[in-house]
């Protein structure tokens, strides 16, 4: 089940010249065969102790160091794990209904446990979890963030490792860049900020996280290098709505976790959630999506097997706009020809009545055509 996250994982991109180190004394990988016994300890996931055997080995390091030892590790363990991935049962049952009379249930961190965190997300969409970082994790971690910030764009002299270097696989070949490049706009991965990944690991341990998420996936847990990030953002980023975690694929066992480390108000929070589960059995689900038609590769044909598998059989209608310029009109005059969408959605149209595609070359005819495709039929 983890083989789409261990193949981004195990890409690598070559780094901008600018960045391409962190100074002669930084070590870039790990030498396994320098700790006896660390090998199985990682085929076992058993991370804290494998972590103690390179610290009985090289007692001296400074803490951005042990930090990045460590998310080698934790990283060599994903990639043994994948490799031979255990079946969990999934998704987990609860019929404890949480206090959400406010809104989305609320519980102190000391009352955080596998059965509340799966009542809380299955039953009501999420949980919010008061204290779970400490003020002082905090406080620590917006500094990190500004420190960050500033590394990212110095010359490599100038670097300093514990907020910008880069993470490598065990032979040090860098693996970051394309998180790095995705994350440029809206933050930084926290596998290249040593610094903000000692603090959120050792929060993590204190408030017992890796447990109880262990007992909610019914499996070893794994951050996502992908979603693993440090934001700023002003209180308008005008973000679209979205589902994290679906990109992964519907096989994914996947919890999301968002910290707020400062207030971020009521009518500029920073975040909203559409927690509400709607059952096929009480609801009519309608569905309109509207696209340029252009996806990275092969995920074309995930939307396909998402839609015949699991979106198609629960809805009424489901209709797909595809938005062309009038060049691209004139260059598709027929069905058959298309952005990546649209022609794989031709074998879902042919399999289904209730999904519907139409192409149109102006932003204003996304409504006419919408109501068009959801008009009511007649005998």
């Amino acid at each position: 089940m983890w083989q789409k996250l261990k193949e981004r994982l195990t890409s690598t991109q070559a780094v901008p010249e600018s960045h391409a180190t962190t100074g002669p004394d930084i070590p870039l990988g790990l030498d396994l065969q320098r700790y006896p016994g660390i090998e199985p300890l990682l085929d076992a996931g058993d991370i804290d102790a494998a972590l103690r055997l390179v610290e009985l080995a090289d007692p001296d390091v400074a803490g951005h160091i042990r930090t990045r030892s460590e998310l080698l590790l934790r990283r060599e363990a994903f990639v043994r794990a994948a490799a031979s991935p255990k079946p969990g049962t999934w998704p987990p049952r609860s019929d404890r209904q949480l206090d959400d009379a406010d809104g989305l249930p609320e519980i102190m961190a000391g009352e955080l446990d596998t059965e509340v965190v799966t009542a809380g997300v299955r039953n009501h969409g999420a949980l919010i979890v008061r204290g779970l970082f400490s003020e002082r994790a905090c406080a620590d971690l917006r500094q990190t963030i500004d420190a960050a910030e500033a590394a990212f764009v110095r010359e490599p002299r100038e670097l300093d490792p514990r907020y910008f270097m880069p993470l490598t696989d065990l032979s040090g070949a860098e693996v970051s860049a394309y998180f790095r490049s995705i994350n440029w706009a809206g933050g930084r991965p926290v596998p290249d900020v040593p610094a903000a990944a000692e603090v959120i690991l050792s929060e993590f341990r204190r408030a017992g996280v890796p447990d109880v998420v262990a007992g909610y996936l019914d499996e070893r847990p794994a951050v996502s290098m992908e979603k693993w990030t440090l934001r700023k953002v002003a209180p308008d980023p005008n973000g679209s709505w979205h589902q994290d975690g679906a990109f992964l694929g519907a096989d994914k066992h996947a919890l999301n976790l968002w910290v707020a480390l400062s207030d971020c108000g009521q009518t500029a929070s920073g975040l909203d959630i559409v927690a509400k589960r709607y059952a096929t059995s009480d609801w009519n689900i309608y569905v309109a999506q509207a696209s340029d038609g252009y996806t990275q590769s092969g995920d074309a044909q995930t939307c396909v097997q998402m839609l015949n598998a699991q979106v198609m059989p629960i809805v009424q209608h489901y209709a797909y706009i595809e938005i062309l310029d009038e060049r691209e009109m004139s260059v598709f005059a027929s069905d058959e020809a298309g952005a990546e969408l649209w022609r794989a959605y031709r074998g879902v149209s042919a399999a289904w009545k209730n999904f519907a595609a139409k192409r149109i070359a102006k932003p204003a005819d996304i409504y006419p055509v919408f109501r068009e495709l959801f008009a009511k039929e007649t005998a």
